[in-house]
């Protein structure tokens, strides 16, 4: 640090210049003097320590912290021309990338040795929860093949050549290669989907550590220290592009054709990683680098060296929140068991549905046993008035047996009619030969009292009106009116 020293000319109090040849020295002589000249120098001072501190302010580089899910040196060198576009943006700020592993990165996170940060959304939401980041404030967009992909997933993959690792329930018992537990396109995603399976890490199968990069991962199954292998989206064709895999010895297991993702994938797709600044950054600084990040899109060629189309607005991270809940991963590792909360939360359309299902079920339950016993009362009143029935008719058959009268009943609806086998007995016909219907009846009508029976029946239908009925069908072309009036009568 260097201190500089100005000369003054001096002034007179009415504001004229003094010579050049006045002693300086005298205006110390007097106390006044001598207080004047001591505030002007403490006031040069501060001004010189000012400039000094402002330089050294300006000085200090950003430090931009990125993830190395590949070789840190591949990273550097993708991600170094984003800090020529910072540094247009802002040009009284240096910024400088550093690819980092995940425990470098974390470390220099609580250090607070970088001032922004570029990682997977797990390891965000990890490192947001101890020492509080800020909320994201873009979304990286990827790019392949020039298409954006503004959501990542992860990849299960063996040999081609394995021909006993083709289905998810074929990694039972199996040794299986990945970074760690703080990768979600290269860990979480994966034990999550076999999870589903009923298939548990540690139980079912184990997990062989590499650390990053994925590279790792891909060259553990490879030489057949691993039977499969966990990476995110994006390795095994980037690894291809370089020379360094050829994916016709890869096979992806539990493949998913979702559209417009061109990449291999066997999970579910979550947003990209999102991008935060740290606590010691002011406001103002942060979204002058958002903006600038935003703007990246305009400049085709710095995002074609990084290979990503730039960046958006921030995701929601709610589903990759609410997936880390529930394997207990951190920052949850200690969160209670899975209690009814977390049953509620996770399945409660489901669980409405069965409510409603059941409800719909207890209420036609209830209906069908209140019919069931309605039905039950009917079904013993009509089997009592059956019974009622069978006694009466029974009396009444003994009855007209006894007194032997012969006794006919017209059902004039249907026209059938009953005769009595005294009836018809009295006439002198069988109980078979005398049909039971009324043109039966009428075709054996005495000629002499057809007439007379028949306008009798007419006039009943049309006024209604009881007459007495006095005739009979005989075998034989003549009338017996005596027996008829004793023994034969009908009312309709």
């Amino acid at each position: 640090m260097r201190l500089l020293f100005f000369a003054e000319r001096r002034v007179s109090k009415k504001g004229r210049l003094l010579p050049d040849n006045t002693d300086l020295s005298l205006s110390f002589s007097t106390p006044k003097k001598r207080k004047f000249k001591s505030g002007l120098g403490l006031l040069m001072l501060y001004g010189c320590l000012s400039l000094v501190f402002a330089s050294s302010v300006q000085a200090e580089p950003i430090k931009i912290g990125i993830l190395a899910f590949r070789p840190k040196q591949d990273m550097q060198q993708q991600w170094q021309p984003l800090t020529k576009i910072l540094k247009s943006a802002i040009p009284e700020h240096d910024f400088i990338i550093e690819a980092l592993s995940y425990n470098e990165l974390e470390m220099a996170v609580f250090s607070r040795q970088i001032d922004f940060i570029l990682t997977n959304p797990a390891h965000y939401i990890q490192i947001a929860h101890h020492i509080g980041l800020s909320s994201p404030l873009a979304t990286l967009i990827n790019k392949q093949d020039s298409k954006g992909l503004a959501a990542f997933g992860g990849v299960i993959f063996s040999l081609k050549d394995r021909k006993d690792m083709r289905r998810l329930t074929d990694i039972r018992g199996k040794n299986v290669a990945a970074v760690g537990q703080e990768s979600l396109g290269g860990y979480h995603l994966q034990i999550h989907e076999l999870q589903k399976t009923g298939l548990k890490v540690g139980k079912n199968y184990k997990i062989r550590t590499t650390g990053t990069p994925h590279d790792k991962v891909v060259e553990a199954v490879l030489s057949g220290e691993a039977d499969a292998g966990f990476v995110r989206t994006g390795v095994l064709e980037g690894m291809a592009q370089q020379g360094k895999l050829d994916l016709n010895t890869i096979n992806i297991i539990n493949s998913q054709d979702l559209p417009d993702f061109p990449l291999f994938i066997s999970t579910r797709l979550f947003p990209e990683w999102p991008f935060a600044s740290l606590p010691q950054i002011d406001e103002k600084l942060a979204r002058r680098v958002t903006a600038a990040l935003f703007m990246m899109s305009d400049n085709s060629d710095v995002t074609r060296s990084i290979g990503i189309q730039g960046f958006t607005v921030p995701a929601d991270y709610l589903a990759t929140n609410e997936l880390l809940r529930e394997l207990r991963a951190p920052p949850y590792e200690n969160l209670p068991g899975f209690t009814l909360n977390d049953v509620w939360r996770r399945y409660t359309s489901q669980i409405l549905a069965i409510l409603f299902t059941a409800a719909c079920v207890i209420a036609l339950g209830i209906a069908l046993i209140i019919a069931n016993r309605r039905l039950l009362v009917e079904r013993k009143n009509v089997q009592q008035q059956t019974i009622k029935l069978k006694e009466s008719e029974a009396l009444w058959k003994f009855a007209l047996e006894g007194a032997g009268d012969g006794v006919w009943d017209w059902n004039i609806p249907t026209g059938q009619v009953f005769f009595s086998k005294q009836w018809k007995a009295m006439i002198g016909y069988a109980e078979d030969e005398f049909e039971n219907t009324f043109e039966f009846w009428k075709d054996h009508l005495h000629p002499d009292d057809r007439d007379r029976v028949l306008s009798t029946v007419h006039l009943y239908f049309e006024k209604r009106r009881i007459q007495p009925i006095n005739a009979t069908p005989s075998k034989l072309s003549v009338s017996s009116p005596a027996i008829l009036q004793n023994t034969s009568q009908g009312v309709l």
